[in-house]
């Protein structure tokens, strides 16, 4: 871990302030969740990407390449979460500035990729009202207008299925919240 010389305070209720320049390195704003971790010697903490791991997700992608047998894989500004094909990488380099511009703008892209292999179709995925990741699908040559409705409505399901697995008195994922409670831990 590298050391920022940066030192605060921890207030009366256990809460530290991260620097604005760290905010905006990190991508960071009010509302974003941030996992903790405990380490031997301290605490860190990381931003949350809830669609790490996220089995819906996984099985949507796995029914829209058996569907359409198109490249399909959904990425976050850090790169892809779920994939369906080793292509999948060379898809998401050559057209991570376009990728960035939809989950900024809250926009869906629908048109030619940057390295011309085909019409691209990439849905942001929103969940709690902002873009948690993009749903990005490579069509033939030419743009399938019922598979981009098809895009639109599995982004709005993926959204609301992480919206649906928080608790906002608690702040934690639900399954995390139950699972504590059953291990009789507060």
């Amino acid at each position: 871990m590298k050391s920022t010389g940066v030192l605060r305070k921890l207030d009366e209720l256990g809460r530290v302030t991260i620097p604005q320049s760290m905010k905006k390195q990190l991508a960071l704003a009010a509302g974003d969740m941030l996992e903790v971790f405990m380490l031997p010697d301290g605490v860190a903490y990381k931003k949350y990407l809830p669609l790490k791991g996220n089995v819906l997700l996984e099985k949507c992608c796995a029914e829209l390449y058996n569907l359409t047998r198109n490249p399909c894989f959904v990425a976050t500004e850090d790169g892809i979460v779920v994939s369906t094909s080793d292509a999948d990488t060379q898809l998401y380099t050559s057209n991570r500035d376009v990728i960035a511009g939809v989950l900024n703008s809250k926009c869906a892209y629908n048109d030619i990729s940057a390295d011309k292999s085909g019409h691209l179709t990439i849905m942001p995925i929103f969940s709690r009202g902002r873009a948690a990741g993009a749903l990005v699908v490579l069509q033939g040559r030419k743009e399938d207008p019922a598979l981009a409705k098809v895009l639109e409505y599995t982004a709005a399901v993926i959204g609301a299925s992480l919206s649906e697995n928080f608790d906002d008195d608690d702040v934690q994922p639900k399954s995390r919240a139950k699972a504590k409670g059953a291990k009789g831990e507060k």
